[in-house]
């Protein structure tokens, strides 16, 4: 948990508002997610408010009609919640810290649960979870 923490400069638990296909400057198809922020779990920039709605871009997606994705890192679904370990991007973008491992899925009744098994374990409620986080180097 504290080397996640260590190599993000965000962390927050947000919706998947929605999605708009994008491509990387070197044309590998990306997708652009806008994330409702509903909580803040720690923000190394200060930069960030609840509520705010950011972007977060994501390897993968439509292009030329073809669907494309990693498959230990699907793309996020519109509508779904997550914990997520961000960086922010020089064009003010985020991504996910460390791919599949900066993400933990988060249901309905605030249960976080580990999304890859090469992620820090952080399973339990969101408020355990930022008490975690919190708590992390």
């Amino acid at each position: 948990m504290a080397e996640l923490k260590g190599n993000s400069q965000l962390a927050i638990a947000g919706t998947f508002a929605k999605s708009q296909n994008a491509s990387g400057s070197d044309g590998i198809p990306m997708t652009a997610f806008t994330v409702t922020v509903n909580q803040i779990l720690f923000d190394r920039s200060a930069t960030v408010e609840a509520n705010a709605e950011i972007t977060v871009m994501q390897t993968g997606g439509q292009a030329a009609g073809v669907l494309s994705e990693a498959t230990d890192d699907p793309l996020f679904t519109v509508g779904s919640r997550a914990v997520l370990f961000l960086d922010r991007s020089e064009k003010g973008t985020y991504f996910v810290s460390g791919g599949p491992t900066g993400r933990f899925n988060l249901d309905q009744n605030d249960q976080v649960s580990t999304f890859s098994p090469q992620s820090a374990k952080l399973d339990g409620t969101l408020a355990s979870v930022a008490a975690q986080v919190a708590a992390a180097g």
